[in-house]
């Protein structure tokens, strides 16, 4: 399988140039592909000569391993993906003489959408946060970014200081580094503008420029670090606070959050799909339609996302 490994580098230059993918799906393709060659190592013996190459039965058998290794459908989908798009790059390669990925059944992926929160799950979450901490101003400003603004967790711990815009009380979020490795500017509204600039007042009396992370980690005791905020970090206080609230999701993630505000837009008038998928930064509208239940409809439109999230200007009327 060695003869197969080598071609993987080529493969990653390809997929990242001619397909513009960014560097994490490269390197999640990549590791995909080696996980099914080391499979097909263990699981068939290839002769002396080298030459035995996986076959149509062979992906087959490695879909149906992944199953009862308890894979689900979309994950399973996603590696036959990854395989289908090598054995393409070895075809052009001159490595294979025949697409065996014709006609192989492609595992169902689920088109019930994705996991969300209701609105009220949102509220008691935020009313679990400590605001008069600067801890807890970082934790409201976390889950801003991701409620109300629906940054990917990978954008959010990448950003800095400068990439927070005062447009006259409004901010503009500025994302450099994407998914798709595009750019795009995501609007906030006066009342969450209020925590990222207060947020934004204590990083710099802690000293931090404009290039310096805007979220950074703390040490016991509430002593900040020079440290950005990890994504691990960050997990682990959002589900912290929804345990707190008591959402009773058997599952939390920050992607939930992400799905909740693209379902949050179709209340809002002038957003339809297109203008869904600009905000949250989807290079397909596919992607898009994911996150927007098929069934249904929007009973009530609200004229901008601060008439819609208006609860949340009195989340701590009690506390402050």
């Amino acid at each position: 399988m060695d003869g197969l490994n080598q071609y993987i580098s080529g493969f990653e230059r390809r997929f990242r140039a001619i397909e513009g993918r960014s560097p994490l799906t490269v390197k999640s393709y990549c590791k995909k592909i080696e996980n099914f060659l080391q499979w097909f190592a263990s699981e068939r013996r290839s002769p002396d000569n080298g030459q035995h190459l996986p076959t149509r039965q062979d992906i087959e058998a490695y879909l149906e391993y992944c199953f009862y290794r308890g894979n689900k459908n979309s994950t399973r989908l996603t590696k036959l993906i990854a395989l289908h798009k090598f054995f393409t790059h070895l075809a052009y390669e001159g490595v294979v003489k025949e697409d065996i990925m014709v006609n192989i059944p492609r595992p169902r992926a689920n088109k019930g959408g994705v996991q969300k929160f209701m609105k009220k799950e949102i509220i008691k979450i935020f009313k679990m946060i400590d605001v008069v901490t600067e801890v807890g101003v970082r934790d409201v400003v976390i889950l801003i970014l991701a409620v109300f603004a629906g940054l990917r967790i990978g954008e959010i711990v990448r950003l800095n200081l400068h990439d927070v815009m005062d447009e006259n009380g409004e901010l503009d979020i500025n994302i450099i580094d994407t998914k798709w490795g595009s750019n795009r500017v995501v609007y906030l509204w006066k009342s969450p503008s209020i925590f990222i600039r207060r947020w934004l007042t204590i990083r710099i009396s802690q000293g931090a420029g404009s290039t310096d992370p805007l979220l950074v980690s703390y040490k016991k005791g509430n002593t900040p670090t020079r440290q950005r905020l990890t994504p691990v970090g960050i997990t682990k206080k959002i589900k912290m606070y929804a345990d707190k609230a008591k959402t009773k999701k058997p599952i939390v993630n920050m992607h939930m959050f992400r799905a909740t505000h693209a379902s949050d837009l179709r209340h809002i008038k002038g957003y339809d799909v297109f203008a869904i998928a600009e905000r949250l930064g989807h290079r397909n509208i596919s992607t898009t339609e994911i996150y927007i239940p098929s069934r249904g409809r929007v009973h009530k439109e609200y004229a901008s996302l601060a008439a819609y999230w208006q609860d949340f200007n009195h989340v701590w009327d009690k506390k402050e």
